[in-house]
């Protein structure tokens, strides 16, 4: 719940997560949570479906490590 109503972004899961890697791929999705779905699935702003898979992080965390 701690995230409802912040920016995020959301990656794919790989086995390498480190910025690095994460600076040469695009996010799924990007954007400002909604809500939390019964199935614990993210409900983004102008996101066409809940997401239910990926690696989250905070836009402000992402934007200091220079995502």
């Amino acid at each position: 719940a701690a995230v409802v109503g912040r920016p995020v972004r959301i990656w794919r899961e790989t086995e390498d997560s480190s910025a690095d890697h994460l600076r040469g791929i695009p996010p799924l999705a990007r954007g400002v949570v909604k809500g939390i779905a019964d199935d614990l699935s993210l409900i983004l702003e102008d996101h066409p479906e809940p997401i239910t898979r990926g690696r989250l992080a905070g836009e402000e965390a992402c934007k200091s490590l220079g995502l």
